[in-house]
């Protein structure tokens, strides 16, 4: 996916409490850099103010991802309560191929510190990085199906670089969200799955990013100079402020009146979990009246 092959779409999928991170990521990132490109933004809202500070960014677009669109039984799974039905809205990256030439997956807590297209470089089909894990850590319990498949390795879904050209036809957002819909009961970690189980059954292995490209977020020291940052599970840029580039960028789109990062859901699950604690614990005393 070198530069002059054709224009590219970055998909990125966030909430409006999240667009603050979005809004951060194209303030402060060499994503912005790329030639041909147009980053589309899908979240649940999105307000006047909004529009506005994302028209300051060429080729930006919200977009609005309409969740009543998924299936009841998928609306309704254990994943979908976890995480943000939010999540599916990538799958519509591979759709993009009659306007776009490559796609770009990319989760709105990405921090990217070289222009995009040079790190994902040439891609045949698919580029990813490879999680930690095997397929069947994908799901609360493996399908009988898919049992077979079950050590097969896992792909993260936080950024993917797509060949559309080779993609087209081949995997597109019909099959996923069928995928996704047959599935959803079983579903651990719900787009990573699917993906997963779309490779598998189209015959694609992806081509692995390697650490030097993409690194977590705090790294270990060998990995600090990593093209790519993700801040996944609790430790987001904006809650450990730890990287100071990140900082700044973020400074300065609060500045331009852009909207600030809200973790009301975080807080509300926290807030749960710990009245739920406090409940189990109080469950075992009785008061004894006189």
């Amino acid at each position: 996916m070198s530069r002059g092959d054709g224009p590219v779409a970055i998909v990125v999928a966030a909430s409006q409490n999240h667009l603050g991170a979005v809004g951060t990521l194209l303030t402060g990132s060499p994503l912005l850099l790329m030639e041909n490109h147009k980053v589309l933004v899908f979240t649940d809202r999105f307000s006047r103010r909004d529009i506005q500070t994302f028209r300051r960014f060429e080729g930006v677009e919200l977009k609005r991802f309409d969740e009543s669109s998924l299936s009841r039984t998928l609306r309704r799974s254990w994943a979908t309560k976890v995480f943000s039905p939010l999540v599916y809205a990538k799958f519509l990256a591979f759709d993009q191929h009659r306007e776009f030439s490559s796609a770009i997956i990319s989760d709105y807590d990405i921090w990217i510190r070289r222009p995009i297209d040079e790190v994902v470089g040439e891609n045949p089909s698919i580029r990813a990085m490879r999680n930690p894990y095997t397929l069947s850590r994908q799901f609360r319990k493996t399908p009988p199906d898919l049992e077979e498949f079950a050590d097969w390795p896992s792909h993260s879904a936080a950024l993917v670089a797509l060949n559309l050209q080779t993609t087209k036809g081949v995997l597109e957002s019909d099959l996923l969200f069928e995928l996704a819909h047959r599935y959803a009961v079983d579903l651990r970690l719900p787009e990573q799955a699917i993906l997963d189980i779309a490779y598998i059954r189209a015959g694609i292995c992806p081509v692995i990013l390697d650490h030097n490209c993409y690194a977590s977020h705090p790294s270990a020291p060998s990995q600090v100079d990593a093209a790519i940052l993700h801040s996944y599970g609790a430790q987001k840029f904006w809650d450990t402020r730890e990287l100071e580039e990140w900082n700044l960028a973020y400074r300065t789109w609060l500045s331009k009146g852009g909207r600030a990062i809200s973790n009301r859901r975080r807080v509300r699950r926290a807030l749960s979990r710990t009245l739920k604690r406090c409940s189990s614990s109080l469950a075992p005393y009785r008061i004894n009246k006189p």
